[in-house]
């Protein structure tokens, strides 16, 4: 028997699932913060990160002394280190790396025809139609684009900030906040430490969270950045819909990442957008872990094709996993 484990290394830890070659979904295993790669014993926190997720999914699954052949790698910004490391911690006969996209799709669809918009960091979609050909838009990365990202909605933030310092706006609760989070008492010392090269994107997550927090307590000014965001995401979606080789009368998409979880403003506006244009859509909440999608793709990796059977099975252990499929 052969075996799998699909990782993913996202801004709040790793997250590891191992599947055998019939589809059998077998455990799951997450870890803690894993981020400042950059900085000071950066790659040794990662390596920890990696090591106990990775121990944690054998173990869950009773292989600890098995042999993994294949392994996908999902990481925004993956370099070479990080594939080092998995490839040093795994021992695997196989590694592929993939992007957050195609994982959503994956943990969406398994594979199967759809899209998928993926917004965390960046913000990007994914269709694959009928006849598994994919196209992709969005996930230029800042300043260029990401539209609806956390950097995004982060960045717009600020400039509401600064506008109402200014007394252009009208005054936001987000400005006091970030004033505590960053330790600061003027805008100008932010907007440096901002620039710093040495800066985190965790930072920037930091503040879209507080918009979230925000727009939850009814700020207007957050409740119509995360608004903005959702239209934005779903205009990536209607791109690829509007495109004969992709779009059909019915589809499913599927929204996985940070911002989707940000609360309802982004997911109602994101609706709202897409059923005006595509009314027979079927948009579905992204319930399973990006790991999931990994997992497939590491599958796809050992030339074993997804099909009903795979399918079939992934979805009757799901449970092992504590998760459900949209």
């Amino acid at each position: 028997m052969r075996y799998v484990i699909g990782i993913e290394i996202g801004q709040n830890g790793s997250s590891s699932v191992v599947a055998d070659e019939n589809g059998c979904l077998l455990g799951i295993g997450n870890s803690g913060f894993s981020n400042h790669l950059g900085e000071e014993g950066g790659r040794e926190r990662l390596r920890h990160s990696l090591d106990d997720s990775i121990r944690a999914v054998l173990m869950s699954a009773d292989l600890q002394n098995s042999r993994i052949a294949g392994a996908c790698l999902i990481s925004a910004g993956s370099d070479s280190m990080v594939e080092e490391l998995c490839c040093d911690i795994l021992q695997v006969g196989s590694l592929v790396v993939h992007s957050e996209v195609r994982a959503a799709l994956y943990s969406s669809t398994l594979g199967k025809p759809g899209i998928a918009v993926y917004a965390g960091i960046g913000a990007a979609a994914l269709a694959r139609n009928q006849h598994n050909q994919e196209r992709s838009v969005g996930g230029w990365g800042q300043p260029a684009g990401d539209e609806g990202s956390s950097n995004w909605i982060a960045q717009r933030a600020l400039n509401a900030c600064c506008r109402a310092a200014d007394g252009l706006t009208p005054t936001t609760q987000i400005l006091p906040l970030i004033r505590q989070q960053f330790e600061i008492e003027d805008l100008h010392q932010l907007t440096s430490l901002i620039q710093s090269k040495n800066r985190n994107r965790s930072e920037f997550i930091a503040i879209a969270d507080i918009v979230s927090l925000v727009a939850a307590k009814g700020d207007t000014t957050a409740r119509k950045i995360l608004r903005d965001a959702g239209r934005e995401l779903a205009l990536l979606v209607t791109a690829l819909a509007s495109d004969p080789g992709f779009g059909q009368s019915k589809f499913k998409i599927s929204g996985a990442g940070v911002v989707f979880r940000s609360g309802r403003l982004v997911l109602r506006s994101f609706r709202e957008v897409i059923r005006q244009k595509h009314p027979l859509a079927e948009i579905l909440p992204a319930c399973a872990p990006l790991a999931l999608g990994a997992a497939m793709l590491a599958l796809e990796s050992l030339q074993i094709e997804i099909d009903d059977r795979i399918i079939e099975r992934v979805d009757g252990t799901l449970p092992r996993i504590g998760a459900t499929r949209c």
